[in-house]
């Protein structure tokens, strides 16, 4: 259900700080999407990570270092 959202038309839009996070070899979720989005997001900053998982419990420390580290910077 959530791969079958259509957020193209609302991207440009946003204006609040945005991390994207990805796998490059996510295997649910092409990061070609991700790739697309940060591209049309004001300032969006797009992190892309090793492995083929799409559940954010893979790796987990790496995620929440890197979601710390973009807060730190607002």
């Amino acid at each position: 259900m959530n791969t079958d959202v259509d957020v193209r038309d609302l991207v440009a839009a946003i204006e609040a700080p945005t991390l994207i996070m990805h796998r490059t070899g996510d295997r649910d979720v092409p990061v070609e999407g991700s790739r697309w989005m940060a591209a049309r997001i004001p300032d969006a900053r797009l992190v892309e990570f090793d492995g083929c998982d799409h559940l954010p419990q893979v790796d987990s420390e790496e995620i929440i270092d890197t979601i710390r580290a973009f807060l730190a910077t607002l």
